[in-house]
C-alpha cells in the first residue's frame, strides 16, 4: 500500500512541479519572443531610416551602396521612381526567387492600405508601413514599404530584412528551456521520491508498530483468557477444592488482564496525545523516600534488600516534574528489579546530579540485560525471555517508563551494574544552574 502511495505522490508532485516549471519556462520564452520581435522591429526601421535619409539627400543612387546594405544588413531593397523599378538586381541571396519576393511584399504593404503608384501623403515626412511574410520555403521575412520625396519627385521602395537567423536562434532557444525543463522534471521526480519517501517513512514506521503492538495485545489477551474459559467450563464438573483453584485462577487471570488493559489504554492515551502532565517543582528526596516506603515490605517478603542512598551534603536540586507520573516511573523500575532480582539480592536507589541535571538510579544485583537485548528493552511488549515465562511483566512498564520521561524532556537508559545486574538510568533537567 505504502509502496503505491510514495508512487502516486511522487507522480504527483513531479507532475505539480513539472507544469510550474514549464509555466515559468513558457513565461520567460513569451517576454523573451515580445523582447526579440521589438528589438526586430526596431532594427529595420533604423535600416528603413537610414536608407530614406541616403535617398532623400542623394540625386544619383548608388548601386554598390545599395549591395553593401543588403548584404551588411540581410536586406532586400527594391525601388521605384514614379513606379518605374531601379535596376538593381540585389545580392542579398534568397532561397526564394527575389522578384516573387517584392511580389509578396508589395501585396501584403497594400493589406496594409499602401498605395504604391501614389506619391506620399507629406514632402516632409515618408509615409511608412509595416508587415511580415514568409518565402516559398517558409523562410520569414520583416518588411516595410515606404514612399519618401526627393529632389527629383518622390520615391517608392519595399524593404524585406531576413529574419532566418533570429528565427534559427528563437528554435535553439525553445530546444534549451525544453531540455532545461525536462532535465529539471527528471532532477524533480528525484527529489519527489526521495522527499515521499522520507515523508511517509514515519506514517509506514507508525503502522508497522501499531500492527506489532496489537499481535502483541492480542497474544498477551489469548493466554488468559484461555485460563479463564478453561476454568470456568471446569468448575461445575470439579470437586470443591478444584472449584476453589479454578476460582482462584480465574481470579488472578482477571488481575492480569485488567492490568494489561489498563498499560495498553495509557499508551494508547500517550499516542493520542492525550496525557495530562502537570509541572510543578519537585523535590526528589521525598519522592524516593515515599516510594520505598512502599516497597519495603514487598522486598522483605521477597528475601531482597531495598537500599536508598542519599548525599547528605547538600540538598538535592528541586526539579520540574509530575509527581504522580515520576512516581509510577519509579514503580516501573523497582517491580521490573523485583522481578529479577533473586532471593538474597540488593536492589539500590540512588541520586546523581552532574551539570544542569540529576539522575535516578535504579540497580539490581539480577542476571542483568544482555548487550544485545538493551537497544530493545524500552519497545512495547518486548521482553528478553523468548519463552515469555514471566507472567508478572507484559513488557509494557519500560515503554510507559521511557515515554513519561521523554514528557519531562529527560531520558532513560540502561546498564550493567558493576559485579553483575542491570542499572536503569533516569536523568532530568534540574533546577540547579
Amino acid at each position: 500500500m505504502f509502496k503505491k502511495l510514495h508512487l502516486r505522490l511522487t507522480l504527483l508532485c513531479t507532475l505539480i512541479t513539472a507544469v510550474i516549471l514549464a509555466s515559468m519556462a513558457a513565461g520567460v520564452l513569451y517576454i523573451a519572443q515580445r523582447q526579440q520581435e521589438e528589438s526586430d522591429a526596431v532594427a529595420l526601421r533604423s535600416d528603413l531610416n537610414s536608407i530614406l535619409y541616403h535617398l532623400q539627400f542623394q540625386s544619383v543612387i548608388d548601386r554598390s551602396w545599395l549591395a553593401q546594405t543588403e548584404n551588411g544588413n540581410r536586406l532586400l531593397i527594391h525601388i521605384e521612381d514614379k513606379g518605374s523599378p531601379l535596376r538593381f538586381e540585389g545580392s542579398y541571396p534568397t532561397s526564394t526567387d527575389r522578384a516573387q519576393l517584392i511580389a509578396l511584399g508589395k501585396e501584403a504593404a497594400a493589406a496594409k492600405g499602401f498605395h504604391w503608384s501614389e506619391p506620399p501623403s507629406s514632402t516632409i515626412e515618408a509615409d511608412v508601413v509595416t508587415f511580415s511574410l514568409s518565402g516559398e520555403a517558409g523562410e520569414p521575412y520583416l518588411g516595410a514599404a515606404a514612399a519618401t520625396s526627393t529632389p527629383m519627385g518622390w520615391l517608392n521602395l519595399i524593404v524585406l530584412k531576413d529574419m532566418r537567423l533570429p528565427y534559427l536562434q528563437g528554435i535553439r532557444r525553445l530546444e534549451l528551456f525544453a531540455a532545461l525543463v525536462l532535465m529539471g522534471t527528471l532532477l524533480l521526480a528525484l527529489f519527489s521520491w526521495w522527499f515521499t519517501g522520507r515523508a511517509l517513512r514515519p506514517v509506514e514506521e507508525s503502522r508497522v508498530r501499531q500492527t506489532r503492538f496489537i499481535a502483541a495485545a492480542s497474544h498477551e489477551l489469548r493466554s488468559p483468557l484461555a485460563v479463564i474459559g478453561t476454568s470456568a467450563s471446569a468448575i461445575p464438573k470439579a470437586a470443591p477444592e478444584q472449584a476453589k483453584r479454578f476460582a482462584a485462577a480465574i481470579g488472578t487471570e482477571c488481575r492480569r488482564m485488567s492490568r494489561l488493559v489498563d498499560d495498553l489504554l495509557l499508551l494508547a492515551g500517550r499516542d493520542a496525545k492525550t496525557w495530562s502532565v502537570s509541572f510543578q517543582p519537585l523535590e526528589v528526596e521525598t519522592l524516593l523516600l515515599d516510594t520505598c516506603e512502599l516497597y519495603e515490605s514487598l522486598a522483605a517478603e521477597r528475601g531482597i534488600s531495598l537500599r536508598l542512598l542519599l548525599e547528605d551534603e547538600e540538598p538535592l536540586p528541586k526539579i520540574q516534574g509530575d509527581r504522580q507520573r515520576l512516581g509510577q516511573v519509579l514503580s516501573v523500575l523497582l517491580d521490573n528489579a523485583l522481578c529479577y532480582t533473586p532471593r538474597g539480592g540488593r536492589i539500590t536507589l540512588c541520586v546523581k546530579v552532574p551539570h544542569n541535571a540529576l539522575q535516578i538510579l535504579v540497580s539490581d544485583t539480577g542476571n542483568g540485560i544482555p548487550d544485545e537485548h538493551k537497544a530493545h528493552i524500552f519497545e512495547r511488549f518486548y521482553r528478553v525471555e523468548s519463552s515469555r515465562s514471566n507472567k508478572e511483566h507484559y513488557g509494557l512498564g519500560l515503554s510507559i517508563a521511557k515515554e513519561i520521561v521523554e514528557l519531562h524532556r529527560g531520558h532513560i537508559f540502561v546498564r550493567d551494574t558493576p559485579g553483575g545486574g542491570a542499572t536503569f538510568v533516569v536523568e532530568l533537567p534540574s533546577e540547579r544552574h
